[in-house]
């Protein structure tokens, strides 16, 4: 999913780039987009729940084997 995401995300910019009529007008206006789809994401990432570490229970204890008398 991410290889997918960073394809399309190239894409839309490149196409913005080339859209953006001239040289120093087309990079400010990427550079903006690109600015604001980080900071979506990064906005998105912090509504994410926590992973909690999963407490697993202390595993039985066996009592040694007496020596054979």
């Amino acid at each position: 999913m991410q290889q997918l995401g960073g394809s399309f995300g190239t894409a839309v910019l490149a196409v913005l780039l080339q859209r953006g009529g001239g040289t120093s007008t087309a990079f400010a206006r990427t550079f903006l987009w690109t600015a604001l789809f980080t900071f979506l994401a990064a906005g998105v990432a912090l509504l994410l729940p926590a992973r909690h570490q999963e407490t697993s229970p202390e595993p039985a204890r066996v009592a040694a084997p007496e020596p054979p008398s």
